[in-house]
């Protein structure tokens, strides 16, 4: 038969600062399962010895109540599995409970549309990174926004045809975003909604008629290093500025490994964690799709990462920051055309390279300079962990190397 060990909780960031969520913590047996449990609170008011807010802090007694209710539902949902003699797996015992959440009208009668985007926030906290959480959270800020400016209350039943072509409007009108931007926004809606609708809190489908070709979105401009710009980066002198040598071998190592700069930043920290034995290889499982890489080490990567200066971790911020004044100081000038619409508006703007290369350049870099060296294009989406479509948009061969590629054709049209 099996057993409940325990049921426990936690902070999902217990070093922040800001309020962060309580994740709840569900053993059965030797399997588990964790999931937010709807309620945020500030780090320094937690007592993780008795897993609840300190006493006398603000909302000390419901947030408390709460996690005591949490608690017992789910104690009660395993017993009746088992008296029903349903095998009580962590997941059975998390769906039945997040059921009995969404029909419990005493408990969400008060909530609002945007109290349940919060939940939405908190129980994805463990599956979404952290950048996500944030982009998902700066869609609830405008939501809110565009209710303040129009004067109408969003609820679910209310997220139509109407409402997208009015917070389309809105978007492109009052925030001036590009259609691009705007698609990116109405997908994280659709995702809720999807959310929303999967625990029976809304039987809205509206939002699946809603599709990526009504917003005009165009391919973004693929911005990578070209061989010889990549060589011209490579050799440049930095000695003299310490900080730009640092992101500039950072850059260039992921050039050299096809990874995410988060990966990257991992992978630097602790290089031999993440060391195959035959130290020819680093395998690590992606910050972003959480799927294992393997990913071999070229010479000019092993020469970075075991060299007696390896580079440093810094933040993704500063690296993106430093490597634009590093390319800038090593020239790199070439006109990047970059082309945007606004609505039906089309925007065109020339752009040095060296004021848009990033570190998402580097991982473009890396896909092109494999694929003009003839490495097969499975391989490059296995090594990067990209699906084969994503693959194809970040392939970007410069003058010289379509011509080197055509010419392979010549005796055939000779």
């Amino acid at each position: 038969m099996a057993r409940l060990n325990k049921v426990s909780f936690y902070l999902a960031r217990p070093k922040e600062k800001a309020r962060t969520v309580i994740l709840v913590r569900l053993r059965i047996d030797r399997e588990q399962i964790r999931f937010g449990t709807g309620v945020s609170i500030y780090p320094k008011d937690w007592n993780p010895k008795s897993q609840r807010m300190k006493k006398n802090c603000a909302d000390e007694v419901t947030v408390n109540t709460r996690l005591a209710r949490i608690e017992s539902d789910l104690k009660e949902i395993f017993l009746d599995l088992q008296n029903n003699r349903i095998e009580p797996t962590p997941e059975l015992v998390k769906s039945r409970y997040e059921a009995l959440i969404a029909k419990d009208a005493s408990r969400n009668s008060d909530k609002s549309f945007f109290d349940f985007w919060e939940d939405w926030l908190d129980q994805t906290e463990t599956s979404k990174t952290a950048s996500t959480i944030q982009q998902n959270r700066t869609v609830m800020t405008k939501l809110k926004e565009y209710q303040e400016d129009r004067g109408a209350k969003i609820t679910f039943d209310r997220l139509d045809r109407e409402f997208f072509e009015s917070f389309t409007r809105y978007l492109i009108t009052i925030k001036k975003l590009t259609n691009s931007t705007i698609w990116n926004q109405v997908k994280r809606i659709k995702a809720f909604m999807q959310w929303a609708q999967e625990r029976g809190l809304t039987t809205n489908e509206f939002y699946r008629n809603v599709k990526k070709k009504d917003f005009n979105v165009q391919p973004p401009t693929i911005v990578r290093l070209t061989e010889s710009e990549f060589n011209q980066l490579l050799d440049f002198d930095f000695s003299e500025t310490p900080y730009l040598e640092n992101a500039r071998n950072l850059f260039v190592l992921q050039s050299c490994l096809g990874v995410r700069v988060g990966d990257l930043l991992k992978i630097v920290k602790a290089p031999t964690h993440y060391l195959q034995n035959d130290s020819d290889s680093i395998r690590i499982t992606s910050e972003k799709t959480r799927k294992e890489q393997v990913i071999p080490l070229n010479p000019r990567a092993k020469r970075i990462l075991f060299s007696d200066t390896p580079p440093h971790h810094i933040s993704d911020v500063k690296l993106n920051s430093y490597i634009k004044e590093a390319a800038k100081k090593a020239e790199l000038n070439r006109n990047i055309l970059k082309s945007a619409y606004t609505g039906k508006i089309r925007k065109e703007s020339t752009i040095p390279l060296h004021d848009v290369i990033s570190s998402h350049c580097a991982k473009r870099t890396f896909v092109s300079l494999m694929v003009a060296s003839n490495v097969h294009i499975q391989v490059i989406a296995d090594i990067t962990g990209n699906t084969l479509e994503t693959i194809k948009r970040y392939i970007d061969l410069d003058e010289m190397e379509i011509a080197r590629e055509a010419r392979k054709a010549d005796s055939v049209f000779s």
